[in-house]
């Protein structure tokens, strides 16, 4: 066996220490279930911190300037997403949620950062959760973090895409226009306001007809798998 493999990229020296020493073939070498649990990996195991994986930090960091039909969208999606795709984001959540209230807030994103040495200013770390902090109380919860964390191009299908954008066609036309949005924004919880909605038929609306396409609502997705 060898530990050339990317799974190991983030294991400490300590836990392969311990593997090789529980992987001996000869039972007089192999340690017994007390040494293992004497080993330095166990003794060292509440006090270690593991780093948060830099991919996933760097799309946290990069989830700026996006549209409320933007965050609206990739909401929808994540709902879309089974426990077992999203587990990975999910274990890194709770890493970063060190005081387990289901939020995370500046200075936990902070030492999350500062752990996985990505050079982020202090400064930035608030400006971070702004963009991210989709019901505006400051903290980031789960459903906010899957949202700027997702990676849209390994989640999205064709039949996703379609079932949201039908989602936001609310009566069905064919196309999503202003009252459309209006609509679908209250169906999640989420009131919108005329310089919002103007604001998204500026970025969206791309012809300038007056309502979004379904190839302009598509480019909503391929924007944000391109940050």
């Amino acid at each position: 066996y060898h530990f050339n493999h990317p799974e190991f990229k983030d294991v400490s020296d300590e836990a392969m220490d311990l593997i090789k020493k529980c992987l001996t073939t000869d039972p007089k070498q192999r340690v017994n279930a007390g040494e293992a649990l004497n080993h330095p990996w166990f003794k060292n195991a509440v006090q270690f911190q593991k780093a948060i994986n830099k991919d996933i930090l760097n799309r946290l960091s990069n989830f700026k300037g996006v549209s409320k039909l933007k965050k609206a969208a990739m909401n929808m999606l994540v709902k879309m997403s089974d426990a077992n795709s999203i587990e990975e984001l999910r274990a890194e959540f709770v890493n970063i949620d060190k005081d387990k209230t289901g939020l995370i807030n500046a200075e936990e994103l902070k030492q999350a950062i500062k752990q996985s040495d990505i050079n982020i200013p202090d400064e930035q770390i608030e400006k971070i959760i702004n963009e991210v902090d989709y019901f505006g109380n400051g903290k980031i919860n789960y459903t906010e973090f899957l949202v700027a964390t997702l990676d849209v191009k390994h989640f999205l299908d064709d039949n996703k895409l379609q079932a949201i954008f039908n989602q936001f066609d609310t009566d069905g036309s064919g196309v999503i226009t202003r009252e459309n949005i209006i609509t679908a924004m209250n169906k999640i919880g989420h009131s919108i306001n005329q310089q919002e909605l103007d604001q998204i038929m500026k970025e969206h609306d791309l012809k300038k007809d007056g309502v979004i396409s379904f190839m302009e609502f598509k480019l909503v997705f391929m924007d944000i798998a391109d940050t």
